[in-house]
């Protein structure tokens, strides 16, 4: 028998540390596309710690609204600095939440996982990402 949890609760509510929602609360969003997370989430929180957790739910938020924010961009005709456009796509890659799956038995404060080394570290292996992306793409129009 599934849990009853009630449709309004945000993305962070339903699946908030050693939560342990089913896949029939997802289901009860009529959005398919959870499926993959919360079996993702049910597998995670067997081994991640209670830190590891909240970094993961933090950078998937942050992934989450950078989505938004490059549709509200797309949508509005917005044209960003390209200073602009690399910082939302840092989040919207969707690498950050990736790096969660290394850190998931690992129970590393704050101010490690926060530190601006370890912050810079991330966003140039983002830009590596990104770069490859667009060089990708141009190799391909060529």
């Amino acid at each position: 028998m599934h849990s009853t949890t009630p449709i309004n609760l945000t993305l962070k509510e339903r699946f908030s540390a050693r939560s342990h929602n089913s896949v029939y609360d997802c289901l009860a969003l009529n959005f398919s596309g959870l499926i993959p997370l919360v079996r993702f989430w049910q597998l995670a929180i067997k081994t991640a710690s209670p830190t590891s957790q909240r970094h993961f739910i933090a950078s998937f938020t942050a992934y989450l609204d950078s989505a938004v924010r490059e549709a509200a961009y797309r949508e509005n005709d917005t044209i960003r600095t390209i200073d602009s456009y690399i910082q939302c796509r840092r989040d919207g890659v969707g690498a950050k939440p990736s790096f969660g799956i290394l850190e998931l038995e690992l129970d590393l404060p704050d101010e490690v996982f926060y530190h601006p080394v370890i912050v810079e570290l991330s966003d140039h292996i983002i830009d590596m990402i990104f770069i490859n992306d667009v060089s990708s793409i141009f190799i391909s129009a060529v």
